[in-house]
């Protein structure tokens, strides 16, 4: 079947019911039927892991993988193109958050947006991550172990283990302390 076809019959005519039961028996994980998440091989929850409603994690050939104990919330989006997003465990991420594994190219004005193609590198989320309500992060972006994204920013750049980045674009605000 071609790859094209295996996507649309995944993406918008398998029940959302028969998706979130297909996830909670193979992986031991909570979707809700009110989320969005592709039935594909290319997308693995990680037992403990919680899908709030309306989310949606859709893939078109990269991987999506969410580690144990991970949350993502309300109307929040995960899409990978043909590159990975990664996850690690213990993840928390907020309502209206977007993670995208992809970015269109404009760079020249002799070409439409449109046939400019698209960038691709993908996305690694470290362990014991927090990401802030509404915050977008962007390809080609690391997030190390323990960070704190602020609720809003815009991520374009890597973020250091236990670093608390904020703001458009994102920026160092604050690092996290052991006691």
């Amino acid at each position: 079947m071609d790859i094209r076809l295996r996507n649309i019959i995944a993406r918008y005519l398998v029940p959302r019911i028969v998706t979130a039961l297909y996830y909670m028996v193979r992986f031991r994980c909570l979707v809700s039927p009110r989320a969005n998440v592709q039935l594909s091989s290319a997308v693995r929850l990680s037992s403990g892991t919680t899908i709030k409603q309306y989310a949606i994690i859709i893939t078109s050939g990269g991987r999506v993988v969410m580690g144990r104990h991970c949350a993502l919330g309300q109307f929040s989006i995960i899409s990978a193109k043909n590159k990975d997003v990664i996850i690690g465990d213990f993840v928390r991420i907020g309502p209206h958050v977007n993670v995208v594994a992809h970015n269109r190219r404009f760079d020249r004005r002799d070409i439409r947006i449109v046939d400019q193609g698209i960038t691709e590198k993908g996305i690694t989320i470290g362990n014991d991550v927090w990401i802030g309500a509404g915050a977008t992060i962007l390809d080609g972006v690391n997030v190390g172990d323990g960070a704190v994204i602020a609720a809003g920013a815009v991520v374009t750049k890597d973020v250091p283990a236990y670093s608390i980045v904020g703001g458009v674009p994102a920026r160092n605000i604050g690092e996290r302390v052991s006691v």
